[in-house]
């Protein structure tokens, strides 16, 4: 150290007489810190040759960047790549659920003092303190979709003991982080580990519509409405359910039970041709709820508070489309998020995956922001609904709901995935893994033209680096 500090002066030591710890031996090199900006990394850990100027091609960019991190890669501690870390621009909520931001990563040192560095009582998740700390002062964070670290793995660092303080210690300062931004809500550790739930409160039981088109096929319809109505432990909602001209006399049977037994049932009519837009946008005017939830008429629930996990997140001011977590019947993923440019459109991302693993860096266990989400169950605030004018009913098939997520977008709001939300989801599974076949192309081809723009520019809640034409688990991604 000595050496390296004769021969270059940028490079500064200072000798602790005592070991202070981690967060105190950090905090005395901020002190001796004098640049505009100040970036981490851990002592056996390495930077790659580009990485400083990326970080300040970037700021060249985006002067008022306060907030930077980028991709790595794990690697033996003989040096062998063994996982890649390809992360999302930043997701707010993603960040609340799991520290998936680690390394490279540089703040403002401007921030860094008003936050007074590093807190000694969070000695095992001091990073994800201060990075929490750090976006309650900021953001303006930028992500640099690019390798610039190499992150050394020990097997001595993955004790049992040591992983119940991480997590322990990650869900305070998640619930400090809580409580400065006045969540009311309490954080819970998962049984996976470093990842977590931010649950907010539920705020004065609003009512909830629950939309569902359908034509005949009562076998599907009975069974979605009695899950709802077995399962569900929120009980301030209404259903509406449209036909669109069914033809059975099973279905009119059955229409005329659920609306003699059932206060809060309405049977709506909507005699012309299919139009998923259309109809929902005509049964959305008869909802009284203060949240519209569209439900296919093919789902099943499957967890009690599948509502008030939707709903704690609807209710937030800066929140727009939320979706649920649907799996096929043989519960393999069907739904955890829809990503813009999959096949050159949009694609629900990981579809047939195994619902058992958590996926890649999580996303099957976190609530994260996604561009979209299904309406096959999406709620939306009716406020933000009108505001943006509903559906577009230039989409009769598909597209529909990814056209009304980004219109969402566009006026300001976050969608976002919860987990929390499971549902069965009994469509064919059988439609195959090709992206070749198109059901729908008068509606694609509206869709890429209207959003060509978005498209070309790449999905900010998928990493470029991944890929665009197979959605499956990536548990190794070759360096």
């Amino acid at each position: 150290l000595d050496h390296y500090q004769r021969e270059d002066g940028r490079i500064k030591v200072k000798y602790l007489n005592e070991n202070k710890g981690i967060s105190n031996a950090s905090n005395e090199a901020l002190a001796l810190a004098s640049g505009e900006f100040v970036g981490f990394l851990d002592h056996d850990d390495q930077l790659l040759a580009h990485a400083l100027y990326e970080v300040v091609q970037l700021l060249n960019w985006n002067a008022n960047t306060d907030f930077i991190y980028s991709d790595e890669i794990m690697i033996s501690e003989g040096g062998k790549p063994i996982y890649a870390l390809f992360r999302p621009d930043f997701s707010l909520d993603y960040l609340l659920s799991h520290c998936y931001i680690i390394h490279f990563a540089v703040i403002r040192r401007s921030i860094l003092k008003e936050i007074g560095g590093f807190r000694t009582d969070f000695a095992v998740s001091q990073d994800y303190d201060l990075f929490l700390r750090a976006v309650s002062q900021t953001r303006n964070i930028s992500h640099i979709p690019k390798i610039l670290y190499k992150w050394r793995q020990h097997q001595a660092s993955s004790g049992h003991q040591l992983k119940e303080r991480v997590m322990e210690s990650s869900r305070r300062a998640l619930q400090d982080f809580a409580d400065r931004e006045g969540i009311c809500g309490v954080v819970k550790g998962t049984k996976h580990f470093n990842f977590f739930r931010l649950k907010r409160n539920i705020l004065d039981q609003p009512k909830i519509s629950i939309i569902i088109p359908t034509r005949d096929r009562i076998d599907l319809l009975s069974r979605c409405i009695e899950s709802i109505q077995a399962k569900s432990s929120y009980g301030n909602y209404e259903v509406i359910v449209v036909d669109n001209l069914s033809q059975e006399e099973e279905s009119a049977a059955y229409f005329d039970s659920l609306q003699r037994n059932h206060n809060d049932y309405k049977i709506l009519k909507f005699d012309e041709k299919f139009n998923y837009s259309r109809l929902n946008n005509y049964a959305a005017k008869f909802a009284l709820g203060d949240h519209l939830l569209f439900l296919n008429n093919d789902v099943e629930v499957l967890n009690p508070d599948w509502l008030e996990a939707m709903l704690e997140q609807s209710q937030r001011d800066e929140i727009g489309c939320v979706g649920a977590k649907l799996l096929y019947p043989d519960k393999k993923i069907q739904h955890v998020g829809v990503i813009v440019g999959g096949g050159g459109r949009a694609e629900h991302i990981y579809k047939w995956s195994d619902s058992n693993h958590i996926g890649y860096m999580g996303h099957f266990v976190s609530i994260r922001n996604y561009s979209a989400v299904t309406a096959a169950c999406l709620m939306i605030r009716r406020s933000i609904f009108d505001e943006v004018g509903g559906f577009d009913e230039g989409y009769e098939v598909g597209f529909g709901d990814v056209d009304l997520c980004l219109r969402v977008r566009e006026l300001g709001y976050e969608n976002l995935f919860t987990p929390y939300a499971e549902l069965i989801h009994h469509e064919s599974a059988t439609r195959g893994r090709s992206l070749s076949i198109d059901p729908h192309p008068s509606d694609t081809k509206r869709f890429m033209e209207k959003w060509k723009k978005y498209i070309d520019k790449g999905d900010p809640y998928y990493n470029p680096n991944l890929p665009l034409d197979c959605f499956d688990i990536l548990p190794y991604v070759s360096w």
